[in-house]
């Protein structure tokens, strides 16, 4: 459990966010919306809604998000999964050698 919240604090903002908006996803799905506001985002991740609204707009220039009023609109869950997956590869603690 301690490695997991080691390898969560390491994790950019975006990383965290775009987890956060994958756990809203009904699985399966090709893309979705969900619907939620920037504070409520920044409350459940720790952080000001100012650091919360910077991470969605790189998200967003990345493309792979849609910002509106109240909801984020994912147009390819596969594409977030991936980067999601690709940051946690880069943050997998090493076995360490004894």
């Amino acid at each position: 459990m301690m490695e997991f919240m080691d390898a969560q604090r390491r994790l950019s903002l975006q990383v965290r966010l775009a987890r956060l908006l994958l756990a809203s996803v009904e699985p399966g799905t090709a893309s979705a919306s969900v619907e939620c506001r920037q504070e409520d985002l920044a409350f459940m991740l720790g952080v000001s809604r100012v650091a919360a609204g910077k991470a969605l707009k790189k998200i967003q220039a990345a493309g792979l998000v849609r910002l509106g009023y109240g909801r984020i609109e994912i147009p390819s869950v596969q594409r977030l999964k991936t980067m999601v997956r690709d940051a946690d590869l880069l943050t997998l603690p090493t076995a360490s050698a004894e």
